[in-house]
C-alpha cells in the first residue's frame, strides 16, 4: 500500500524533455578477431566500402581513413576478422571485447577511435599478491 503523500498535487514541477540522444559511433573487436562496427556508425558510413585502418603502438587508438591504400573492406553487416589486429591488442594486455568510440577528427581527415575499456595499471601500482592462507586439514 502506497504511503501518503507530503506534498499537493500543485507543488510537483515537471521536468524538461530529455534531450535527443546522439548517436555514438563504436567499433568493437572481439576475442575471435572480430572487428565491427555498430548499427549506428556502419549506417553513417554506408558509402564507405573500404577504410585504411591503423593503430596506434598501445593500441589504443583506431584511425579509419576513407582514403588509401585500404585493408579494412567490412562485410554489408559492417565486420571484418583482423587476427592482426586481435594480436597487438593481447600483446598490449586489452581486454576483449574491446570498444573504441569513434568521431571525425577533422585535422587528420579521418575517423579516430579511442578505447573506451579500462587501461591496464602500470607494472609498479599493482598491488602485490598476499600469499594465501594453509588450510588446516580436517
Amino acid at each position: 500500500m502506497l504511503q501518503p503523500c507530503q506534498f499537493q498535487l500543485e507543488e510537483f514541477m515537471d521536468l524538461s524533455a530529455s534531450p535527443a540522444r546522439t548517436a555514438t559511433f563504436r567499433i568493437s573487436v572481439t576475442k575471435n578477431d572480430r572487428l565491427a562496427l555498430n548499427s549506428a556508425f556502419h549506417a553513417h558510413l554506408n558509402n564507405a566500402a573500404a577504410f585504411r585502418l591503423r593503430v596506434s603502438p598501445d593500441g589504443y587508438t583506431l584511425l579509419l581513413d576513407t582514403e588509401g591504400p585500404f585493408n579494412l573492406f567490412p562485410t554489408d553487416k559492417g565486420v571484418q576478422t583482423r587476427h592482426d589486429l586481435g594480436d597487438l591488442l593481447r600483446k598490449n594486455q586489452i581486454s576483449f571485447p574491446a570498444s573504441y568510440q569513434a568521431e571525425w577528427y577533422e585535422p587528420w581527415g579521418c575517423w579516430m577511435c579511442q578505447y573506451e575499456g579500462l587501461r591496464k595499471p602500470p607494472a609498479g601500482l599493482r598491488p602485490a599478491r598476499a600469499p594465501g592462507r594453509k588450510r588446516k586439514g580436517a
